[in-house]
């Protein structure tokens, strides 16, 4: 499934990268306290924010 936004990020030069969590709603990144795929996905995008800024990782 492609995204809109990835599209526009990829013709603009940008380098995307999507996980997709299957079943999960919109919101339910911000539930990572009571979620446990939503705390992996809070972790792995802070993962790649550090090395995407050079910060290891």
């Amino acid at each position: 499934m492609r995204f809109a936004a990835d599209a526009a990020l990829k013709n603009a030069g940008v380098r995307t990268e999507r996980k997709n969590f299957e079943g999960a709603t919109h919101e339910f990144f911000g539930m990572g306290a009571v979620v446990k795929d939503a705390k992996e996905a809070q972790a792995y995008a802070g993962r790649r924010l550090k090395q995407a800024f050079g910060k290891g990782g």
